[in-house]
This record gives structure tokens, sequence and C-alpha cells, in this order.
């Protein structure tokens, strides 16, 4: 569980959100090394709500690392013609960086039967 005081939130309560055990270890670890002040989402997309375009560049950064370990150029082939990690699918389906968040909320769900935890 990844917990905040009400002096950091919008609506000034406590919050938490579970985490799944994949995520929480490497989590704890690397918030461990920052100053106790230091913010988890540095930089200008935070400060500047650019949130979207930074998951969008993510995305784009990581497809084309994707592509280029194709072992053959078949699978190369492949890879370029997919729609994974592109900006819109073949359904127009967005990137969406508020649609993530939603996405990642209902996972709790899904990680309290312990037959879906990793």
């Amino acid at each position: 569980m990844l917990s905040v005081g009400d002096d950091v939130t919008k609506n000034n309560k406590d919050a938490g959100q579970p985490l799944p055990p994949s995520m929480a270890a490497p989590l704890e670890s690397w918030v461990r090394t920052l100053p106790p002040t230091a913010p988890l989402w540095p930089g200008l997309g935070a400060a500047h709500k650019q949130g979207g375009k930074m998951l969008k560049q993510d995305a784009a950064a990581a497809r084309s690392a994707w592509i280029a370990k194709a072992a053959i150029p078949e699978e190369k082939a492949m890879r370029e013609a997919s729609f994974f990690l592109q900006p819109k699918d073949a359904k127009g389906l967005l990137i969406d960086f508020h649609a993530l968040r939603h996405t990642y909320i209902d996972h709790p769900v899904v990680w309290s039967n312990p037959a879906n935890r990793d």
C-alpha cells in the first residue's frame, strides 16, 4: 500500500493506493534513495501537467526499442506493422493518461484474488 498524508492530497485527506507485490518492493527501494522532500514525479511533465505528452513519448521510445530487438527481419516487419505501443490502435483507441490511471485503479480488484497475484 502506498500511503500519503493529508498535507499532499487535493481533498486534504490521507490516501492510500494498493500496489501489486511485483511493484511494491522495487518502488520502496527506489523511494528510500530519495531525500525526504524530493518529488516522486520530478521534472516539467509534472509541474506543467504534461503527463499525457510524457506517456506518448515513453510509449514511442519503448516501441522503437521493442522493434529494434526483433531477432529476424520477418519479426521486425511484424512488429512494425503492429499497433503495440502506438498512439492509436486499430479500433481508434488512444493512449490516454487518464484512462491508464483508471485502468491501474481497477487492478486492485484483480490483485485481491490470490490466483491472479504474481
